[in-house]
């Protein structure tokens, strides 16, 4: 049996309080295998072997602070899959880390038309810190922040069992469903592969 996977190149854009972590917590918790540990090693790259609906698939996640690193690390990079642009909600000036033109001038480097997702976590509610009195980023102006930059999707993230759920089916169900009508009988054949590694 041909050992067929998908591989998915995934931007991850947000300052140090934004909650990359735990994004990447998720992703490693749902991995058959990851290079991925919680110590701080200053890597910018991350790799990640799961199976989503029998699919086998290997997620290279690429961090950066704002998108003008995505920009500048084309060459390394070369193309990205779905981009998650994201801001954590008691940092009131984290919606400044992005801006139109920036947006524009990423899609236009890239040749971008992938997943594109704005995404505010609440990161104290996550991690059972209380910000019950800081002032937040409101819903509203999350969604407006998402309008303004004209990405696909907005997610508000308070929890990790739903939200970020709801967040990674997203990102990998838009990301497979392509593969339906592009390439069929590869898809089976990588399902094939992926009842395997459920098994095992």
């Amino acid at each position: 049996m041909k050992k067929i996977s998908f591989s998915l190149h995934l931007g991850f854009v947000g300052l140090q309080d934004s909650g990359s972590e735990i994004i990447l917590d998720f992703f490693k918790e749902k991995s058959i295998e990851s290079n991925y540990t919680n110590e701080s090693d200053n890597k910018d790259e991350y790799e990640f072997f799961l199976v989503f609906k029998q699919i086998p698939i290997k997620v290279k996640v690429f961090l950066a602070e704002n998108l003008k690193e995505i920009i500048l690390n084309y060459e390394s990079i070369n193309r990205l899959d779905a981009m998650i642009l994201a801001l954590n909600l008691y940092n009131l000036s984290s919606k400044n880390n992005y801006f139109k033109k920036d947006f524009d001038e990423f899609t236009e480097k890239y040749s971008f038309n992938g997943m594109s997702a704005l995404i505010g976590l609440d990161v104290g509610l996550i991690l059972g810190n209380d910000h019950s009195k800081d002032f937040r980023i409101s819903r509203y102006n999350l969604v407006q922040k998402a309008k303004e930059l004209d990405v696909l999707y907005c997610f508000e993230i308070l929890n990790k069992k739903n939200d970020i759920l709801e967040l990674y089916n997203k990102i990998i169900g838009d990301f497979t469903f392509k593969f339906q009508f592009t390439n069929p009988e590869i898809l089976e054949k990588a399902r094939e592969y992926g009842k395997t590694l459920i098994n095992q």
